[in-house]
């Protein structure tokens, strides 16, 4: 198993997010337009950073960079959802 490889899966995953999602403090401060952008940003992040898991773990033949993008995906979106709930 090559380390480098799955580290590589859990920072392209939290590079994902940051590049589809604003800030905490913006999400928390937004409106519904700004949640449903959220939501949609959500997916697309979680699109990117499984493939590149899925990927990476097919060349390598281990599972290791797919459950750390897995964990990227949980992590994250728990996070932007718990703050999309907090009251404003």
């Amino acid at each position: 198993m090559n380390t480098s490889l799955s580290m590589f899966a859990g920072i392209e995953g939290v590079s994902a997010f940051k590049s589809f999602l604003p800030s905490l403090a913006e999400v928390r401060r937004g409106d519904n337009e700004t949640k449903t952008d959220v939501r949609i940003g959500e997916i697309a992040a979680c699109a990117i950073t499984l493939t590149v898991g899925v990927l990476i773990s097919a060349l390598e033949n281990t599972a290791t960079p797919v459950a750390i993008a897995v964990a990227i995906c949980i992590v994250m979106v728990a996070i932007y959802e718990t703050v999309l709930r907090m009251e404003s």
